[in-house]
């Protein structure tokens, strides 16, 4: 197969554009559009997750952040609550971290089940972004 395809309009598609578009995708990941940051930060579960992240400065395993998470959103103990600590765990796991790691603002881990903030993630611009 050589380099050079046609694409489903007919255009060639070649090495040379192939090269642009992967760069043009590196420089997307490094900031959110306008319209991302809606979409990401719109959960304050999300915004939660960024600031456990940033205010603890080391990778963090999900059962205890959505420890975290239950003290926050119920005030009280995981284990006083634990179907309510089960349902954010879920909710992290299948939902909410795999919607930050897409928009590269941390890695999540699956198999080792550990979460961790991106070194360029800027998360204190933004006024309101922790409040509840």
């Amino acid at each position: 197969m050589s380099d050079d395809s046609e694409n489903s309009t007919g255009r060639q598609v070649g090495g040379e554009q192939r090269k642009r578009q992967t760069s043009k995708k590196a420089s997307e990941t490094a900031e959110l559009s306008a319209d991302e940051s809606c979409t990401v930060f719109v959960e304050p579960r999300r915004r939660y997750v960024l600031y456990c992240l940033k205010t603890s400065k080391r990778p963090i395993p999900l059962a205890d952040l959505a420890d975290e998470l239950v003290r926050w959103e119920i005030d009280m103990a995981p284990t006083a609550v634990q179907d309510e600590r089960e349902r954010i765990y879920v909710s992290l796991y299948h939902c909410h971290l795999p919607k930050l790691a897409d928009a590269n603002l941390i890695s999540f881990d699956m198999n080792r089940k550990l979460v961790t903030l991106h070194k360029d993630t800027k998360t204190t611009n933004q006024g309101t972004l922790f409040d509840k």
